[in-house]
């Protein structure tokens, strides 16, 4: 063995440590406090090996020593931090990208109620149950931007599913990347949000009541009163008036029944294909009348403009509210702009209008120059019976909200005080339009009618106009109050039945089971539904099947016997076909 001394200043325990050395033990320490001579202290790993002789023999040791002061800096450091984070309300964890967790603060055990020994090494996705297509969103949006915010749902320890306010970060730490979640609980407040709306849509539900109430009222104090007042004269002139009187009132019914269906979203629709831009044309000499001269009527309307597919009626309720909106805030006169143009919705757009898909859309604009809205006006002008006018309804713009809303389209609307406003409509863009057209529906076909109908209606006062406006047409009419009594006449009838009109919505058999039950024995039959509101019969989503005909309540002389024409003229479906709902 090598003979050396050690230097009497050496601690004692090192002493120590080179005695076992010598001794042939191995001995290391990952974690060693220490203090210099200056009086600085640090942080030592190091490790004692023995060496040995060619012959064997222990001939002294090795020491290797690293000053890990720097390292216990640092995570003294993080370790204080880490403890701050545990106070933290919020839920704060971290986990390996697309993989397990590596910390679970005391927020996530309270919000969770997973301990961070059930947390740890385990997947966030599985945990936390985040559905696979959130799950996507997020790790796509990290892996190209670097972080990702918005709401998830998760399921915490007891099954329960809650709504987090989530924000994630991604962390690179060498060839390991990280993500830092910090996720919020806010199922309460979506609770109490969504009570809210409710309370918001029940007092708006209200107000439209009153205002119905009160419209109806009127048009049937208008009736009543006429229709005694005919009763009571025996001089035509004046029964005529009478009825003159109940025919306008009865229009002005049909008409408020029409916007409130398009308020409620549920007014059974009958799209086609259309130009806008042909629409606007048609329509602009009319709208010029209706604003007068002081306002000036300008058409932007951009070519090669896209079509789309909407009720042409609803095109023009829309239009023609917008437009007497535009004049009511122009009393000195202005401008008005319709502007046309094909656009595109971006996810960037959809951002900040949440309603709002990303796609192919045609835009149709109203502007105006006048008195412009503040932001409280705003804020409600959509609202029924909500208006700023002394003798406004307070339902035109929320109509032309509904009627939007009912073709799939969306409404914006950009204003300021004194500086005008502006309505934009974004209706989805169709790649066919061969069938485009200006959706006028031409004058009524008077020449007479052929054929057997079988016309069943639960309304016998409807009943009777309905039959004798057939018969004036020329058709032979069949009448039955229900779906039995028809199945009874079609069964037992001598000769066929040419077309099957019946309300849709009947006590017992409805208009769809009945014309189902017919099918098998009378192929060739055509049917045409009709009634007021459909929602819950052959209307999904406010819009008509394919290939079925219908005929919306009320409906007058001539838009009955042009609707029967059409529909006998069409082709019949497949022998014993049935209707598809």
């Amino acid at each position: 063995m090598t003979h050396y001394e050690l230097h009497p200043d050496i601690p004692e325990r090192w002493k120590e440590f080179h005695r076992r050395g010598l001794a042939g033990e191995i001995l290391r320490k990952d974690e060693d406090h220490w203090v210099h001579q200056d009086g600085t202290e640090g942080w030592l790993r190091w490790a004692i090996h023995p060496w040995h002789e060619s012959s064997g023999e222990i001939g002294g040791i090795i020491i290797s020593a690293e000053d890990i002061t720097q390292r216990k800096v640092v995570e003294d450091t993080l370790r204080r931090q880490a403890s701050l984070i545990d106070q933290a309300y919020d839920a704060v964890f971290v986990w390996e990208f697309g993989g397990t967790i590596t910390f679970w603060n005391c927020g996530a055990e309270k919000m969770y109620g997973f301990s961070k020994a059930e947390a740890i090494g385990r997947s966030s996705k599985e945990l936390l149950g985040t559905t696979a297509a959130s799950m996507s969103q997020c790790l796509n949006s990290l892996a190209q931007v670097g972080g990702w915010e918005g709401e998830l749902e998760h399921t915490r320890a007891d099954g329960k599913r809650i709504v987090v306010e989530s924000r994630m970060v991604q962390i690179a730490e060498g060839e390991k990347s990280y993500v830092l979640e910090t996720n919020r609980d806010v199922t309460e407040r979506k609770l109490l949000e969504d009570q809210l709306r409710q309370s918001q849509k029940m007092e708006a539900i209200g107000r439209l009541a009153g205002g119905v109430a009160h419209d109806f009222n009127n048009l049937l104090g208008v009736i009543l009163g006429s229709a005694e007042l005919a009763a009571e004269s025996s001089d035509l002139t004046k029964i005529r008036k009478g009825l003159e009187q109940i025919g306008k009132a009865g229009d002005r019914a049909a008409k408020l029944t029409k916007q409130l269906l398009a308020f409620s979203r549920k007014q059974v629709l009958e799209p086609r294909i259309i130009d806008l831009n042909a629409k606007v044309v048609d329509m602009t000499e009319m709208l010029r009348r209706l604003l007068g001269e002081d306002i000036d009527v300008r058409n932007s309307l951009a070519s090669g403009l896209g079509s789309v597919r909407v009720d042409p009626t609803q095109i023009e309720q829309i239009l023609l509210n917008l437009v007497v909106n535009a004049r009511e805030a122009m009393p000195q006169g202005g401008s008005l702009t319709i502007e046309t143009r094909n656009v595109e919705i971006d996810e960037a757009y959809t951002r900040s209008h949440a309603a709002a898909l990303p796609g192919q859309y045609v835009m149709i604009a109203v502007s105006d120059s006048g008195c412009g809205m503040d932001a409280a006006t705003q804020a409600r002008i959509f609202e029924p019976f909500f208006t700023t006018k002394k003798q406004g309804t307070g339902l035109g713009l929320a109509t032309v909200y509904g009627a939007v809303k009912q073709s799939g389209g969306y409404i914006w609307v950009y204003s300021e005080l004194r500086k005008g406003t502006t309505f934009k409509i974004y209706f989805p863009r169709v790649a066919d339009a061969e069938n485009a057209a200006t959706g006028e529906e031409g004058s009524a076909d008077k020449t007479m009618g052929a054929g057997t109908i079988l016309l069943v209606e639960d309304s016998e006062s409807l009943r009777m106009v309905t039959r004798e406006f057939l018969l004036r047409a020329g058709y032979t009419v069949k009448e039955a109050s229900n779906g039995e009594e028809a199945l009874n006449i079609a069964r037992t009838l001598d000769g066929p039945i040419h077309l099957l009109l019946t309300d849709m919505v009947m006590p017992g058999m409805g208009g769809r089971e009945l014309a189902n039950a017919l099918a098998p024995f009378l192929p060739e039959m055509r049917v045409l539904f009709m009634s007021g509101y459909a929602a819950n019969a052959i209307v999904s989503h406010g819009d008509l099947e394919e290939g079925v005909s219908f005929l919306s309540k009320p409906f007058s002389r001539a838009s009955l016997t042009k609707k029967v024409r059409e529909v006998l003229n069409s082709l019949p479906r497949p022998a014993g076909k049935q209707l598809q709902f």
